[in-house]
């Protein structure tokens, strides 16, 4: 609400941040009728989630909607004294703004935890149970990881929470990792991205790749061992359900082409 309320007062905004929630908010505010632009000091957009040629095809896709890009540059400092009137990039350069919105990730909070001496390193360390190293105490969300992981997705927030808040009450439940999975829809297009898509640099990946370029459709789907692991759809997201299966059950490159 504070940020429809400003978006009266400015012609120029920033978004820091080019993950899901920093292109929904980029999207948002191109539609209210502003000039916007997206700052992302990594390589590409939504990079955590998409492989090279589908961030590449998603700044493409931005950028015919209008939204001005910035990729592998960061920003270095929001200029102005009483308010903002641009953003200095780490080049010298300086982009106007009148609004700056940081859509930055995560950081977990967890000094509450390391001061009562709760193993913790990034995060607070949990058990299946979302019990944390002192006995009766729990933890669930950003903040918590079960296995060394956390995605940082809601879901997962979700789900911890209902098993730290039945195990808290006294009753029994035991925590299953959720599939790592991502959605999005602006810019006129549509994606969905899950599990892993080659980042992992140590593994051999094999992949099957459909990209229609005249539809703006692009599929990549990528497997370990013969194993289903990951996959990226942009424009066509109707598979979306079934890559998830094919995710759970780690089903092989033959039972996805059937």
């Amino acid at each position: 609400q504070r940020i429809q309320d400003y978006l009266t007062h400015v012609e120029d905004v920033v978004v820091i941040g080019g993950g899901v929630l920093g292109l929904e908010a980029a999207w948002e505010i191109k539609k209210a009728g502003k000039n916007v632009t997206i700052i992302q000091n990594a390589k590409g957009l939504m990079d955590r989630q998409l492989d090279e040629k589908g961030a590449m095809i998603l700044l493409d896709q931005t950028k015919r909607a209008g939204i001005t890009v910035s990729v592998g540059l960061g920003a270095a400092a929001i200029e102005g004294d009483d308010s903002v009137t641009g953003v200095k990039m780490e080049d010298g350069s300086i982009i106007k703004s009148q609004m700056v919105i940081l859509s930055t990730g995560v950081k977990p909070n967890i000094d509450l935890a390391k001061a009562v001496g709760i193993d913790a390193d990034k995060y607070i360390k949990v058990d299946e149970r979302m019990e944390t190293s002192i006995k009766n105490i729990y933890a669930a969300g950003d903040c918590a990881a079960f296995d060394g992981i956390s995605y940082g997705i809601w879901n997962q927030a979700i789900d911890m929470g209902k098993v730290a808040g039945i195990n808290a009450a006294g009753d029994t439940a035991v925590y299953t990792q959720v599939t790592p999975s991502n959605a999005y829809t602006g810019m006129g297009t549509s994606l969905f991205a899950v599990g892993d898509t080659g980042k992992d640099l140590d593994q051999l990946y094999r992949s099957i790749e459909n990209h229609d370029k005249a539809k703006d459709i692009y599929e990549k789907l990528y497997f370990i061992d013969n194993r289903f692991c990951g996959g990226i759809l942009i424009g066509d997201v109707t598979k979306g359900p079934r890559l998830l299966q094919a995710y759970q059950n780690q089903e092989s490159v033959e039972s996805l082409q059937s």
